[in-house]
């Protein structure tokens, strides 16, 4: 039978033997027949095994090692208060070598540290050069959606703006301010209208 031709192991995962398994095998080699009891029964080691890649605590039940911040990055560039939306366009990641800025709720970060995330192509790209409050209140990449107010967020929008203000004034080092006012989102059409 089948669970004569299992050799002996050690048990898997604390609670499933060998032995169990082969009960299971005989079972079902009964009621279903052999080949579908045998896949049944690797399927069932597959997912009890806990070496099997990709499965949490699997590769030998190391967990993978988070890096931890380095506490905040510091920017070489001087602090200002009169950036316009124009100057922080520039910044925009597009070329190599300069620093690339966002904006959060009008203070400007230096996300150079972060290129990878924020130039062109990036994940996050869609923030450089420009003030992404609305983007982060509102969980969406969209690009029109960037250089807008944030003063007509839901409640639970602004905890989430605040909290991203937050953890990126906890990260990353302010560089400025800017010094107008945002306009409202219309939804529709690009950036702002008031270049």
């Amino acid at each position: 039978t089948l669970k004569e031709s299992l050799p002996p192991s050690p048990p898997l995962r604390g609670f499933v033997t060998t032995k169990m398994l082969a009960e299971v095998l005989e079972f079902l080699e009964g009621s279903v027949g052999t080949i579908s009891a045998i896949c049944i029964g690797l399927f069932v080691w597959w997912l009890v095994n806990p070496r099997r890649p990709g499965m949490v605590g699997g590769g030998g039940g190391k967990a993978p090692k988070k890096k931890k911040p380095k506490g905040v990055k510091v920017s070489k560039m001087p602090w200002r208060e009169d950036w316009t939306l124009e100057e922080l366009g520039k910044y925009d990641g597009k070329k190599p070598g300069k620093p690339i800025l966002m904006s959060i709720k009008g203070t400007i970060f230096d996300v150079s540290s972060h290129a990878y995330l924020f130039q062109e192509g990036g994940r996050h790209s869609c923030a450089a050069g420009r003030d992404a409050s609305l983007m982060m209140a509102k969980r969406d990449p969209d690009a029109r959606l960037a250089n807008c107010s944030w003063d007509r967020c839901t409640a639970e929008e602004l905890r989430a703006l605040d909290k991203w203000e937050a953890d990126f004034t906890s990260l990353i080092q302010p560089v400025g301010k800017l010094k107008s006012i945002l306009p409202a989102y219309s939804g529709v059409g690009g950036d702002s209208d008031s270049d």
